[in-house]
């Protein structure tokens, strides 16, 4: 699945899931992230689009929960 970055995701960060029917859940990023142009890196930034290997349906959202501090 092809995901499309909004905020600053780093290479291990613990994301929350929230998908489109409401339900939440938790993923662990990759470490190295994968790039659509299949290019490893340890971090992507705004309008990047990253691989994934879950299986998330259209409209998923994955936020930083509250107690994960964002990294400069």
């Amino acid at each position: 699945r092809v995901v499309e970055v909004r905020n600053k995701i780093f290479a291990g960060d613990d994301l929350e899931v929230l998908l489109p029917d409401g339900t939440l859940s938790h993923l662990r990023m990759p470490d190295p992230l994968c790039t659509r142009e299949q290019t490893q890196v340890g971090f992507a930034n705004n309008s990047q689009f990253l691989l994934i290997r879950q299986d998330l349906p259209e409209y998923t959202i994955l936020r930083r929960t509250i107690d994960e501090p964002a990294r400069a």
